[in-house]
């Protein structure tokens, strides 16, 4: 089957997809289509790190790498340290929340002003919050 550069070409320049997403429409390989890109002069001046795609993706490696360190610090035995790298983890996700919120609203991804925040985010943070807060702590909130 003939790859269809023309359409390649025009999502390419549209930088809405990244090149594996690209790669993955069009059933070849992303160092394909980089090799084209590059020959043919396909608006070389962008990186591939300038699209919305690549954004996406790497908010997702950026939350991958939150959780990794929660889980880390989840499993330490010494209380002081492993309180220190939680409250690490909170700060840390905390900032990366606001980052992928405003680079999402500029990129166009969510509307502005939307609360909406992607599944790893919220899972993360979730799982971030149990951890950092004393069982009951709602509770005695609720009491108080």
């Amino acid at each position: 089957m003939a790859i269809d550069w023309k359409r390649i070409k025009r999502d390419y320049g549209a930088k809405k997809f990244t090149l594996t997403e690209l790669a993955k429409k069009y059933l070849c390989h992303p160092d394909t289509i980089r090799k084209k890109a590059r020959k043919d002069g396909w608006d070389s001046s962008k990186s591939s790190a300038a699209r919305p795609g690549s954004v996406i993706h790497d908010h997702r490696r950026m939350w991958g790498s939150v959780k990794k360190n929660l889980d880390t610090v989840l499993k330490k035995t010494d209380v002081e340290s492993g309180v220190e790298g939680l409250k690490f983890a909170k700060l840390a996700g905390d900032a990366l929340s606001s980052v992928v919120k405003g680079e999402r609203q500029a990129w166009g991804l969510v509307e502005t002003g939307a609360d909406i925040e992607p599944e790893e985010m919220t899972d993360t943070t979730k799982e971030m919050e149990q951890a950092t807060v004393p069982p009951g702590a709602g509770e005695a909130l609720e009491r108080g």
